[in-house]
């Protein structure tokens, strides 16, 4: 199993649009440093109208995630 498979399997009991709380879950951070990534540019997060919800399409985190080992970046700390 490659390591986009692993993590497809760790997130099959996800919601498709997953919320702040579930990508803390899975990552094991904070839901703040959640809100963090999704300010940054690169970060796969769709902001609702009025701004207050945030979804995060599991399939597109899935990309960023495999993207974030394959560079062996870690998660930048908000700041």
């Amino acid at each position: 199993m490659n390591e986009s498979e692993i993590a497809n399997t760790l997130l099959k009991d996800y919601p498709i649009n997953m919320q702040p709380k579930d990508v803390a879950k899975f990552l094991g951070i904070s839901v703040s440093t959640v809100y963090g990534l999704i300010k940054q540019s690169d970060f796969p997060a769709m902001t609702m109208p009025g701004g207050r919800i945030h979804l995060i399409p599991k399939h597109k985190f899935l990309v960023w995630y495999c993207q974030q080992i394959d560079n062996k970046q870690a998660v930048k700390p908000v700041e």
